[in-house]
């Protein structure tokens, strides 16, 4: 997580997020997102998909001249908004891992 740039007049703070996640078929898989965190950004509403339905997100905590305190959320998909619907992938995986599950 980097920081972009920081607007003290409205407590507001650009961030650039990197995840790499490892990935046995294609090697490591690199996802990046830019965007500004203030306390008006709720982590169920305001965050960024992630691989196998995960999503992550940041909460700001508290804010000063001097310092800000960042909380970095990892959470499941399901429990995410619905304002966006799954990826076809996101859905095949779903059920390609609920049959398995079950058995032939």
């Amino acid at each position: 997580m980097d920081i972009q740039a920081v607007d003290r007049e409205n407590r507001e703070i650009q961030i650039g997020l990197t995840v790499e996640t490892p990935d046995p078929q294609l090697g490591r898989q690199t996802k990046t997102a830019n965007f500004a965190v203030s306390y008006f950004d709720f982590p169920m509403i305001d965050n960024t998909r992630l691989e196998r339905g995960q999503r992550c997100a940041v909460v700001l905590n508290s804010f000063s001249d001097q310092s800000a305190d960042l909380t970095l959320v990892l959470l499941p998909g399901a429990y995410a908004s619905l304002k966006e619907k799954p990826y076809y992938n996101e859905v095949l995986e779903s059920v390609l891992s609920a049959s398995k599950k079950l058995g032939p």
